[in-house]
C-alpha cells in the first residue's frame, strides 16, 4: 500500500500594506425640535377664547389663546384720555404765559408811570400800592406758567410711559405663535381664571431635529463647526451638520457638549438617534484586515507566507477601523499573510494560494 501525501491547503493571501484610514465612533441620543418655547400670559384675567389644539399647525403671529379685553381696554382709554389732556393742557399753557408776561410788561410800565408821578405829589400814594401788588401777583403767575411749560415735555412723557404700557398690556391678552410650528399642549380651558406668568401652551418648530451628544476630548480634533456627518435613525441614514461644539469641557463630566442639526421625513421628536462621527484621520499606517488576526490566550498572531508555507507570527496590533487593524510590531510593508480562514492553520503548514 502507498501511502499519498497530504495536499496542501489553499488559502487566501494578502498584502501587508500602508494606507490612511478615517476612523470612526457611533454616539447615541435622542432627537429635539429645532425649537420648543413654553409660552405664558404676561398679564392675569379670565381665558375668553381657546383658538388652537394640540396638533395644530400655526404660523408665526397667529393667536392662539384670548383674555378677556374689557378692563385693558378701558385702562388704555384712559391713559389716551389722561394724554391728551396734558398735552392740550401744557398747550394751554405756553399760550397763557405769553399773555401773562404781555400782561406783566403793560403793568410794570404803568407802575414806573405811577412812581414818576408819585414823586411830583400827584397821583395817591394807595393807587402806587395797588400797582405794587398786581406787579407782584402778575410775576407770581407768570413764574407759575414758566414752571408749568417748562415740565410740560416730562408730565407728557409720563403720560405717553403709561399710554405705552396699556397699549402693551392689552396686547399681551392675546398669546400669539412666536415661530411657524405645531401646538404640543394646552394647559388652559375657556373661562379659567389665569395668573401672572402661568404656563399656558408649548409650540415646537419640526422644521428640523437636533441631536444633542456628549462628547470625550479625543473626537473635538475630527469635527468642526459646519462640518457635515452621518446620522442614522430607524434604519435611515440623514446627513446632518455640526451647528454647536463646546470647546472646553464640562467641569462635572469632562466631555464636550455637540449638538447636530438634520432635516428629512420620517423624523419625530424622541427618536434615538446614531451619529458616525470622525476621528482625527490616520495617515500611512501598516494595517491587515481583521480576519487575518488570530487571537489565543491574550495574544495576538498572524501567518505570514514565504515560498509555500506559512509561519505564525506574534504580532502588537493597535485600533480597529471597520474591517482593518492597524500593526505596531511584528510585521513590515510587503509581506504576504493569510487573510482568512486562519483557524484550521498550523506553524509551518504547506499551503498554496488562490
Amino acid at each position: 500500500m502507498v501511502l499519498q501525501a497530504t495536499p496542501a491547503l489553499k488559502v487566501t493571501l494578502t498584502t501587508v500594506q500602508r494606507q490612511s484610514l478615517q476612523p470612526y465612533e457611533k454616539l447615541t441620543g435622542r432627537l429635539y425640535p429645532l425649537r420648543s418655547s413654553a409660552l405664558h400670559f404676561e398679564v392675569a384675567g379670565r381665558l375668553a377664547g381657546r383658538l388652537v389644539e394640540p396638533g395644530a399647525a400655526v404660523s408665526q403671529g397667529q393667536p392662539l389663546l384670548q383674555l378677556d379685553r374689557s378692563d385693558y381696554a378701558d385702562r388704555l382709554k384712559q391713559a389716551q384720555s389722561e394724554f391728551n389732556i396734558e398735552k392740550q393742557g401744557a398747550e394751554r399753557d405756553r399760550v397763557l404765559l405769553q399773555l401773562a408776561q404781555a400782561n406783566l410788561q403793560l403793568q410794570e410800565n404803568k407802575q414806573r408811570r405811577l412812581e414818576q408821578l408819585s414823586s411830583k405829589n400827584m397821583v395817591a400814594k394807595n393807587q402806587l400800592d395797588d400797582a405794587h401788588q398786581q406787579v407782584i401777583a402778575l410775576r407770581g403767575e407768570v413764574q407759575k406758567l414758566e414752571f408749568s411749560t417748562m415740565t410740560a415735555n416730562s408730565r407728557i412723557a409720563m403720560q405717553q410711559s403709561k399710554l405705552s404700557q396699556a397699549q402693551r398690556n392689552l396686547a399681551r391678552t392675546t398669546l400669539r405663535a412666536p415661530f411657524d410650528g405645531y401646538v404640543n399642549e394646552v394647559m388652559l380651558e375657556q373661562g379659567d381664571r389665569v395668573s401672572l406668568n402661568a404656563l399656558a401652551l408649548t409650540v415646537v418648530d419640526t422644521s428640523a431635529y437636533d441631536l444633542q451628544l456628549q462628547l470625550r476630548g479625543k473626537l473635538l480634533s475630527g469635527l468642526s463647526l459646519a462640518q457635515e456627518v452621518t446620522v442614522d435613525v430607524a434604519g435611515y441614514q440623514y446627513d446632518a451638520t455640526v451647528i454647536a461644539l463646546q470647546p472646553d469641557p464640562d467641569l462635572d463630566t469632562n466631555t464636550h457638549e455637540l449638538r447636530l442639526r438634520l432635516q428629512g421625513e420620517g423624523l419625530r421628536s424622541g427618536m434615538l438617534a446614531a451619529a458616525n462621527l470622525p476621528h482625527q484621520r490616520l495617515n500611512q499606517v501598516l494595517t491587515i484586515p481583521s480576519a487575518a488576526v488570530l487571537s489565543l490566550r491574550g495574544e495576538s498572531y498572524v501567518f505570514v507566507y514565504n515560498e509555500g508555507l506559512v509561519h505564525r507570527n506574534l504580532v502588537q496590533l493597535g485600533k480597529r477601523v471597520g474591517q482593518q487593524v492597524l500593526v505596531l510590531e511584528g510585521l513590515q510593508a510587503g509581506q504576504a499573510v493569510v487573510a482568512r480562514d486562519i483557524v484550521s492553520l498550523r506553524d509551518g503548514q504547506a499551503v498554496v494560494f488562490e
